[in-house]
C-alpha cells in the first residue's frame, strides 16, 4: 500500500474568476476606444487565429460629450445613461461584434461603469452620444431614470461631499471621487438599475465585466449587484455559466482598502505587477531580470488565481492613477516588448495585453499636458484601424498586439533528427517515460511543425535526441572506451560498499550498446551480502507509450526496463475511464482526496444514496432504484454521531479524506499551527481534526499510520491558526 501526502492551496470555484476562454487561451486584449466593427473584423482576422482569448472593450453606454478639451478619452467614464450609444457604436453594431467574436471564440468583456454618473459641474441639457437629457445639479438621469435619493449624498461624510481623506475607506465608499456623482449601491433601487445594464449585455453575449472604480464601492455592495446578474447566454457558454469579473482596485500594500476584500466577487487588478515589473526591466534600484525567479506571490504580489495583470492600462500609460515613471508603455518600446514577452511567458495571473493609439505628447515639468486626447478621429468620429501591409496597425493606430513579439510563432522547420515523437524539454520533460509537456512530431525527412502560443508559459521549443544535450545537460560520449570506463569506475565503487543494482537514468538516451558495454564492466555483488557470482540489478529508464521511435524492447537485453503505462492504465481505472471501475472504498477515498487537494480545474465531489444492487449478465438491474424513501416520500438525511450519515444516505462528502507516512517535508508555508482539512477543519479558530506545526523553515513532520483508513493530509494557507 503506498500514501499519498497532498499539500496545495486550495481556492473557491467560483466562475466569475475563469475567463470562459476557448483551448485553454488566457490573454485578454483591451482595444481602447475601438469601434465595435473593427473589433469585429479584428476578432476574425487576427485574435482568434493568433490565441487570443477576449477583448475588453471601452465603456459602451452613452456618456456626456465634453468640447473642453474637444472629445478626451475620459468622457467615456461619464455616464448618462445606460444606452448602448456611443463614439465606438451604436446597439445594433456592438450586437454584431459580440456575434462575431464569439463565433471564432474570441470573448467580450465590458468596461462597465457603475460607481457614479457624470461629473456635478456640466449644465443641463442632451450633451450626450445619444442626446438623453441630464442634469447633474438637480441628480435627474430620466433616461435610466435616477434622481437625487438615488445618489450618496446623504451619506458623505465629508464637508465637500468630495473625497478628502483618502485613507478613510468610508469616504472612499460614499463620497465623490473627481466631482463624479456617486451612486447610492446599497439601495436596491440602485443595484436593479445596475444589474439590468449588465444583464442587457449579459443576454446580447458578453463573457464579462471590468468594474471600473471598484476600490470605491462595498464589496457587499457588488456582491449584491452581481447576485442579480443572469447566467451567460448559452448560445456561446456552457449551461449556468456566470459572467466573468474584473474589480479596479488600487492596493499598493498597505492601503485602507485591501485588494482581498474583493476576492469573494471576482478577479481584482495586480497594479504592483506592471510597477515592479517596470522596475526590474528599467534595472532601476538595482533590480535585474535574474531576480524574478520567484516572480509572483514571492514578490508580495496577490494570489495568483485572483489576478488579472498587465504591463500598462489605459490610465497609467498617459501619467493617470499609480506607477509614474516606473510604467512602461508603447513610448519605450524595446524595453516593452520585454517586459509584455515575460508576463506572456509567466504563469502568474490573467495577462491583459494593451492596444493604444498615439498622441502628441507634449511634457511639461515631468507631466504630459496632451495626457486627454482622445483617439484618432475625424471631425470627432473614431478614425477606422486599418492595417497595413506589414500587418502593423494605420490611421493612428498602435495596435501593440499585433507587434511581432506578442505573435505567436508557427513554423516547419528541419531537427536533423530521425522520425518519432520527441518530448520538448521546455514545456516539460520526459519522466518516466512520458512527455510532461508538449510532443513534437518529426517526419521522415526530418522536418517537424512548431507552435508556440503567445499565451505559452515558455516560448521556446527543445527537442533532442540521444547523442544531443537533454535539457542543456552535457552529453557524454559512451562510446568512447575511457568514457565508459570512468562510468564503471563510479558504479564499480558504489558495488563494493554493497548496493544492489542501479537505476539508469535516462536510458531512452543512450545507445542500448553502449549500456551492454558498461555493464559488462561492471564487478560482480559484494560477497557479504551477497551470493558468490551475483551480477548487479539493472533497470533502465525508457519510456515507451506503443509506436515510440524507441521501444523498450531494445533495452531488454540489458536488464528490466520501467513500464510508465502502467501508472497511465491505473490512472484510467482510478479516472473510471473506458468503463474502467474501482472495487475498493480505501482507493476511491485516496482519489477524492487528491482531486480536493490538487489545484487544477473545479472539483464536484459525489454524495450518494445506498440501493440493493442486483447483477445479471454484469449489469445491475437495479440501478433505477431512486432516493431513500417511505412510501414515495424520500427520507431525511439524518447525521450519526459520528458524523457521517444515516437512513440510507452515503453521503462521502462527509469521509474524512487524508492520512499516511511519517515523514518531515517542506511545506512552503509560513511558520505556525496548521489544521488538516481531511481529517477535520479550522471552526472558530480551533483545530476539528489533526494539527500540523509548520517550522521556521517552512517544513513539517506528518505521521500517518500505513493502517489509517484515510491516508491523507492536505493543508493550505487558509487553515492557519
Amino acid at each position: 500500500m503506498k500514501f499519498f501526502l497532498l499539500l496545495s492551496f486550495i481556492g473557491l470555484c467560483w466562475a466569475q474568476y475563469g475567463l470562459h476562454t476557448e483551448n485553454g487561451r488566457t490573454a485578454i486584449v483591451h482595444l481602447f476606444e475601438w469601434r465595435w466593427v473593427d473589433i469585429a473584423k479584428e476578432c476574425e482576422r487576427y485574435l482568434a487565429p493568433n490565441g487570443f482569448a477576449g477583448v475588453q472593450v471601452s465603456p459602451p453606454n452613452e456618456n456626456l460629450v465634453i468640447n473642453d478639451p474637444p472629445r478626451p478619452w475620459w468622457e467615456r467614464y461619464q455616464p448618462v445613461s445606460y444606452k448602448i450609444c456611443s463614439r465606438s457604436g451604436n446597439e445594433d453594431e456592438f450586437r454584431d461584434m459580440v456575434t462575431r467574436c464569439n463565433n471564432v471564440g474570441v470573448r467580450i468583456y465590458v468596461d462597465a461603469v457603475i460607481n457614479h454618473m457624470t461629473q456635478i459641474w456640466p449644465q443641463a441639457g442632451t450633451s450626450s452620444t445619444c442626446g438623453s437629457y441630464f442634469n447633474p445639479q438637480t441628480r435627474e438621469f430620466p433616461a435610466v431614470p435616477y434622481v437625487g435619493s438615488d445618489f450618496n449624498d446623504g451619506n458623505c461624510k465629508s464637508g465637500s461631499g468630495e473625497i478628502e481623506n483618502y485613507n478613510d475607506p468610508v469616504q472612499l465608499r460614499d463620497c465623490r471621487m473627481s466631482y463624479l456623482l456617486d451612486l447610492a449601491t446599497g439601495k436596491d433601487y440602485v443595484r436593479t438599475k445596475l444589474a439590468d445594464y449588465m444583464n442587457h449585455l449579459i443576454d446580447i453575449g458578453v463573457a464579462g465585466f471590468r468594474i471600473d472604480a471598484a476600490k470605491h464601492i462595498w464589496p457587499g455592495d457588488i456582491k449584491a449587484i452581481l447576485n442579480k446578474l443572469h447566467n451567460l447566454n448559452t448560445k456561446w457558454f456552457s449551461e449556468g455559466s456566470r459572467p466573468t469579473i474584473i474589480q479596479e482596485v488600487v492596493d499598493l500594500g498597505g492601503d485602507v482598502v485591501s485588494d482581498s476584500e474583493y476576492f469573494e466577487t471576482g478577479l481584482v487588478t495586480e497594479f504592483r505587477y506592471g510597477i515592479s515589473l517596470g522596475t526590474v526591466i528599467r534595472k532601476w534600484n538595482g533590480e535585474k531580470m535574474a531576480y524574478l525567479r520567484n516572480w509572483g506571490e514571492g514578490w508580495a504580489l496577490m494570489r495568483s488565481d485572483r489576478a488579472l495583470v498587465f504591463v500598462d492600462n489605459h490610465d497609467n500609460q498617459r501619467g493617470h492613477g499609480v506607477g509614474g515613471s516606473t510604467i512602461l508603455t508603447f513610448w519605450d518600446a524595446r524595453l516593452y516588448k520585454m517586459a509584455v514577452g515575460f508576463m506572456l511567458a509567466h504563469p502568474y495571473g490573467f495577462t491583459r495585453v494593451m492596444s493604444s493609439y498615439y498622441w502628441p505628447r507634449y511634457i511639461e515639468n515631468g507631466n504630459d499636458v496632451n495626457s486627454w486626447v482622445g483617439p484618432p478621429n475625424d471631425n470627432g468620429a473614431t478614425k477606422e484601424v486599418t492595417i497595413n501591409a506589414d500587418t502593423t496597425c494605420g490611421n493612428g493606430w498602435v495596435c501593440e498586439h499585433r507587434w511581432r513579439e506578442i505573435r505567436p510563432l508557427s513554423a516547419t522547420l528541419q531537427t536533423g533528427l530521425p522520425a518519432g515523437t520527441y518530448c520538448d524539454v521546455i514545456s516539460g520533460d520526459k519522466i518516466n517515460g512520458y512527455c510532461t509537456g508538449i510532443k513534437v512530431y518529426v517526419a521522415g525527412d526530418g522536418t517537424a511543425q512548431f507552435y508556440i502560443s503567445n499565451t505559452a508559459f515558455d516560448p521556446f521549443i527543445a527537442i533532442h535526441v540521444r547523442n544531443c544535450r537533454l535539457s542543456g545537460l552535457l552529453d557524454l560520449a559512451l562510446d568512447k572506451s575511457y568514457v565508459r570506463g570512468k562510468v564503471a569506475d563510479y558504479m564499480n565503487r558504489l558495488i563494493d560498499m554493497g548496493v544492489a543494482g542501479f537505476r539508469l537514468d535516462a536510458a531512452k538516451h543512450m545507445w542500448p550498446a553502449d549500456i551492454k558495454a558498461i555493464l559488462d564492466k561492471l564487478h560482480n555483488l559484494n560477497t557479504k551480502w551477497f551470493s558468490q557470482g551475483s551480477k548487479p540489478f539493472i533497470f533502465q529508464e525508457v519510456i515507451d507509450l506503443g509506436g515510440e521511435a524507441i521501444k523498450s524492447s531494445e533495452f531488454f537485453g540489458n536488464g528490466r526496463v520501467t513500464e510508465f503505462k502502467y501508472g497511465a492504465k491505473l490512472g484510467t481505472v482510478i479516472r473510471k475511464w473506458n468503463g474502467e471501475k474501482m472495487a475498493y472504498l480505501k482507493i476511491y477515498k485516496m482519489a477524492v482526496g487528491f482531486m480536493l487537494a490538487h489545484p487544477y480545474g473545479f472539483t464536484r465531489v459525489m454524495s450518494s444514496y445506498r440501493w440493493t444492487r442486483k447483477f445479471q449478465n454484469g449489469k445491475d438491474v437495479n440501478d433505477w432504484i431512486g432516493p431513500p424513501n417511505k412510501n414515495g416520500v424520500t427520507k431525511e438525511v439524518t447525521i450519526n454521531p459520528d458524523t457521517t450519515c444515516g437512513n440510507d444516505w452515503v453521503c462521502e462528502h462527509r469521509w474524512r479524506q487524508i492520512r499516511a507516512l511519517s515523514k518531515t517535508l517542506q511545506t512552503g508555508l509560513p511558520a505556525g499551527t496548521y489544521c488538516d482539512v481531511i481529517s477535520g477543519d479550522k471552526i472558530d479558530g480551533k483545530c476539528t481534526g489533526t494539527k500540523v506545526s509548520v517550522g521556521s523553515d517552512g517544513k513539517a513532520h506528518f505521521s500517518i499510520s500505513n493502517s489509517a483508513e484515510d491516508p491523507f493530509i492536505a493543508i493550505h494557507a487558509e487553515s492557519k491558526l
